[in-house]
């Protein structure tokens, strides 16, 4: 049990209604619908956290580790370039991507720019490694992409 200002799994309870509970994280609200029990009946729930745009993405601990074992398949489903402006990096530009990937179905789309993850603009490789090399203790990865030159967030629940 938590209350109202408390922290859970990086979620801070925002408030409690009587239909759902309301968490923040990085700066965005996920709902949590609660419902009903039979009366007299137990029942186990497993939340799943929507976001009010109902965009949620999950993404499997399982697929990671695959991923860390395997790198060479992420190129078989995706490309990128850098993107560089004045002679730096501010970001990457997805320059294709596999129907039915992995990847497509996190909503990335071709000529995407990858520009932040976890509030850090990706200005090098390095920026991109240590996000790629710290996914398996992540959460969440909160994505911002440039798309139609208009930013749009991406955010993944790892579990």
């Amino acid at each position: 049990f938590i209350s109202v200002g408390e922290v859970f799994n990086g979620y801070r309870l925002k408030s409690i209604n009587l239909k759902n509970v309301i968490f923040e994280k990085f700066g965005k609200d996920y709902i949590l619908e609660i419902e009903k029990a039979k009366k007299g009946s137990i029942r186990r729930v497993k939340p799943n956290f929507n976001r009010p745009d109902g965009e949620a993405v999950f993404v499997t601990k399982q697929d990671i580790k695959y991923f860390s074992k395997h790198p060479q398949k992420i190129w078989q489903q995706i490309s990128i370039n850098e993107v560089k402006k004045n002679g730096h990096i501010t970001g990457f530009k997805v320059t294709r991507i596999a129907p039915n990937s992995k990847f497509a179905a996190l909503g990335l789309r071709r000529g995407d720019i990858i520009i932040k993850a976890n509030n850090i603009p990706l200005k090098s490789y390095k920026d991109a490694i240590k996000i790629y090399n710290e996914m398996d203790k992540l959460d969440v990865v909160d994505i911002i992409v440039l798309r139609n030159n208009q930013e749009k967030e991406l955010i993944y629940e790892i579990n």
